[in-house]
């Protein structure tokens, strides 16, 4: 196997090294842009960096798991569903 350019080596349709790098480069990319979207939203809970939130909520009654949050975090939070950042107003003065 040539090393250099035009060899297969980096390719990542030929060579497994290629296509490990390529996954790494991908996780790298995710995990930074997951972490500048949490910076920059109101306080709410740490999600999995994929699924975000998805695990925490229950499928029945969820408003129980939005009143525990509220009194950990602040009335106004974020959550993340997927990949779309809720942002929610849990207080009833505020409401």
């Amino acid at each position: 196997m040539k090393f250099g350019p035009g060899s297969d080596f980096f390719n990542p349709l030929v060579s497994p090294f290629g296509c490990i790098t390529s996954h790494w480069y991908l996780w790298c990319c995710s995990m930074i842009m997951w972490s500048i979207r949490r910076r920059t939203m109101p306080l709410g809970p740490l999600g999995l960096p994929w699924i975000c939130n998805r695990h925490q909520m229950p499928t029945v009654k969820p408003w129980r798991m939005f009143a525990k949050w509220n009194e950990q975090y602040s009335p106004v939070m974020s959550i993340f569903l997927r990949r779309t950042p809720v942002i929610g107003d849990y207080s009833p003065v505020l409401a």
